[in-house]
């Protein structure tokens, strides 16, 4: 059993309204149900709770554009949290039941551990949510899970023990979730192959995600991103330093289709780490080196 939280958009528009219910229809179908927990009262979420008999945390603080924080969400999740494990999902990512098999799995070989898992960008319109949608789900899939980050996050209470005020849905919350275990040793399960899940096409199509297929972390396309959310992206990135710049490829274990737990090992992690970092100490200490003559071939 454990327990799954998340924060809606406000229940407005139609198609936000139709995205979030599909998700919440699927989660309800998660066998044995976990306790399930929106937190933040958005537009319409007390009528929703009651209708789907869920749990609603009202409150939760929140950056200079409305973003709920993660250091917040999490806590607040935790305390109420009537199980060990917890999971986190973006409001509208639709989860395939064989997730409980995937904790299970993780369960059996770790204590502490944080599985994620990054969604299908697929067309759900009409999608009933049912025992065995999630074949017609894949049928329907446009686009096949980024590397850049994940939207589903499973750990044991705890695992996060000094989380910043990162604004949710907005650049790198995601990518601070992967490193931060990491960095202190805790294996990070990539999931994605075993646990299908699913973002709808309309909506993803009008986030800032669209241009992560356009660009790699530079250029026109992140510009945009960084003008459109830049106070609460400027915070973010200040947080996780180069934990935006992590991605799933990296992670240390992954699991495929059969639900085995395959090894990748722990060096394409570190050595990615370590490469930003000197990346990252080069350019901060580029006009000083100029002056000492020791700026040389270093592209910084």
């Amino acid at each position: 059993m454990f327990t799954l939280i998340s924060t809606p958009k406000p229940f407005r528009e139609p198609h936000i309204i139709s995205q979030q219910l599909q998700a919440l229809e699927s989660w309800l179908l998660l066998r044995p149900r976990p306790q399930i927990i929106y937190i933040g009262k958005e537009e319409g979420a007390e009528d929703i709770c009651r209708q789907y008999g869920i749990e609603l945390i009202p409150e939760v603080a929140r950056s200079l554009t409305n973003a709920p924080l993660l250091n917040d969400l999490l806590r607040r999740g935790e305390q109420v949290a009537r199980y060990s494990i917890l999971a986190y999902v973006n409001a509208d990512i639709v989860i395939a039941p064989i997730l409980t098999q995937a904790i299970q799995i993780v369960q059996r070989r770790w204590k502490r551990f944080v599985i994620i898992a990054a969604p299908y960008l697929a067309d759900l319109t009409g999608l009933q949510i049912r025992e065995g949608f999630e074949q017609e789900a894949l049928n329907r899939v446009k686009k096949l899970p980024t590397v850049a980050g994940a939207d589903l996050f499973v750990f044991p209470k705890g695992v996060y023990e000094a989380v910043p005020p990162l604004a949710v849905g907005r650049l790198s919350w995601d990518n601070w979730l992967m490193c931060d275990p990491l960095l202190r040793r805790i294996p990070v399960i990539d999931a994605t192959e075993f646990v299908p899940t699913f973002h709808p096409m309309e909506e993803y199509s009008t986030h800032y995600a669209e241009y992560l297929s356009e660009t790699t972390q530079s250029g026109e396309g992140w510009q945009r991103i960084r003008q459109k959310f830049k106070e609460d992206t400027e915070r973010n990135l200040s947080y996780t330093d180069n934990a935006h710049r992590i991605g799933r490829s990296a992670m240390p274990y992954y699991m495929n289709r059969e639900g085995e737990i395959l090894a990748r090992g722990w060096g394409a992690f570190y050595r990615s780490w370590l490469k930003l970092e000197w990346e990252s100490w080069l350019h901060r200490t580029a006009s000083l080196r100029r002056k000492l003559g020791l700026y040389r071939w270093w592209r910084y």
